[in-house]
């Protein structure tokens, strides 16, 4: 495993294993096989993520809702997708929030079940042609315009901690909005 990806337990028996990808030449391959199942791994825009706090939360949702049997989505990896956007609409959320073609800079997150479980990290990171990075990037990565227009919030002026608290917050209240 890349030494700049990052470990964070979301819970028991859980990880996330992070990392970003800058200046990816392949995007449209690498959404191929997450496409076709090939490469199992949630790839977010880093310019939405502005700490991987965030993403870390939208895991823990999503590994929640797989548990339930509740989950909106056809897989964990889609679902964390899913719970780090404020709205409802799934294809909206994958469209914001998901990496197009073009896109350059990812955060990419695989879950694992333990520590040791570094292979299929590896192998993600093997599919794409680009410069892997520490996760400390997000914060000179994030847009704060599109993510302020996103969550309704005020990004302007503010540090990326007050962000991260609104965001979350946002994420929490998405289940009590009609």
């Amino acid at each position: 495993m890349s030494s700049a990806a990052e470990r964070v337990v979301v819970e028991d028996g859980a990880v996330v294993l992070a990392t970003v990808v800058r200046g990816v030449k392949n995007m449209g391959e690498v959404l191929k096989g997450v496409r076709s199942g090939a490469l199992q791994a949630c790839f977010i825009k880093a310019s939405m993520v502005p700490d991987l706090f965030v993403a870390a939360v939208a895991a823990r949702h999503a590994l929640e809702a797989q548990k339930a049997e509740n989950m909106t989505t056809r897989n964990v990896n889609t679902e964390i997708l899913y719970s780090l956007y404020p709205g409802r609409q799934i294809t909206t959320a994958f469209a914001t929030l998901g990496p197009a073609e073009t896109d350059t800079d990812v955060l990419v997150m695989v879950l694992a079940t333990s520590d040791k479980d570094d292979s299929q990290l590896s192998q993600v990171l093997d599919a794409i042609d680009g410069t892997v990075a520490p996760v400390s990037e997000l914060h000179e990565l994030y847009d704060a315009a599109a993510i302020a227009k996103l969550y309704g919030i005020k990004c302007e002026g503010r540090p990326v901690d007050d962000i991260v608290n609104d965001v979350v917050t946002k994420m929490a209240l998405k289940g009590l909005r009609k």
